[in-house]
C-alpha cells in the first residue's frame, strides 16, 4: 500500500510538471465546471498522479475530510489551494 509520503510526492510531481499554476490543475480536474472538486474528481487527480484506483478512493476521502472547511463533501478553489500548500508540509496531511 502506498504511504502518505508517496501519494504526496506523486501529487507534487503531477501538479508542478503538468500545470503552469495550481489554478490550472483545479480547473482541469473540475470536469463539470461547477467550481468544486467532488470526490470522483479528486480520485481522478490522484489516479492521474499514478496512485492506484483503490488507494486513490481512500486518499480522496481523507483529503476532502481534512480540507473541506465548509463540510459540503467537495473542495472549492480556496480549500484546494490550502491542500496544495500543505503538500509542502507532509505533516499538514
Amino acid at each position: 500500500m502506498a504511504s502518505k509520503k508517496e501519494i504526496l510526492g506523486k501529487l507534487k510531481i503531477l501538479i508542478t510538471r503538468r500545470f503552469n499554476t495550481d489554478e490550472d490543475a483545479f480547473n482541469y480536474f473540475d470536469k463539470n465546471s461547477n467550481l468544486y472538486l467532488d470526490k470522483s474528481e479528486v480520485v481522478d487527480l490522484l489516479k492521474e498522479a499514478g496512485v492506484n484506483r483503490w488507494i486513490s478512493a481512500l486518499a480522496a476521502s481523507q483529503i476532502i475530510d481534512k480540507f473541506d472547511k465548509d463540510k459540503n463533501d467537495q473542495l472549492d478553489w480556496k480549500e484546494f489551494k490550502g491542500a496544495i500548500k500543505a503538500l509542502g508540509n507532509e505533516k499538514g496531511w
